[in-house]
């Protein structure tokens, strides 16, 4: 039978333990694979694991020069967008296990066709200590006509 010592020990090492197991942030960017010249579509942005992030924090978009994100549904947050580059900021990130975003993109009329990319990160705190965490980028395909192959 493990004396008072050993059991503050254990106890210590179960609760080192499971405060090392707690999710770590992730964020996936997902839409459609190919659009068309001139039209506007949606992006999801799923942040999952941040039920432990308390405090302010910044998702940043890099989208193609001439994209233009529309309706962004704010939850507490301020939307900014400067060229290239789109941020959504909270002062205080709401307290839960994930967070879907929606955003509207719209693509310029006279946009090139091509395969154009979107990345993202986005900064929070960890005890105090900035944290960033990136995306794998999401690949758009721009056309003239619309395939489903």
């Amino acid at each position: 039978m493990p004396s008072g010592i050993n059991k503050l020990i254990l106890l210590s090492f179960f609760t080192v333990l499971i405060s090392s197991l707690k999710a770590q942030p992730e964020i996936v960017l997902s839409g459609p694979d190919q659009i068309k010249i001139g039209t506007s579509t949606v992006i999801n942005i799923s942040l999952t694991g941040t039920k432990f992030i308390n405090g302010p924090a910044r998702l940043q978009l890099n989208i193609p020069e001439g994209w233009q994100i529309e309706n962004y549904p704010g939850e507490v947050a301020s939307f900014s967008q400067d060229g290239n580059i789109a941020r959504v900021v909270w002062l205080e990130f709401p307290s839960r296990d994930s967070l879907n975003i929606s955003a509207m993109i719209r693509l310029p009329s006279k946009e090139d066709t091509g395969s154009f990319s979107i990345t993202g990160s986005f900064d929070y705190l960890d005890k105090g200590k900035p944290k960033t965490i990136s995306t794998l980028p999401k690949t758009i395909r721009i056309s003239r006509y619309f395939s489903r192959f």
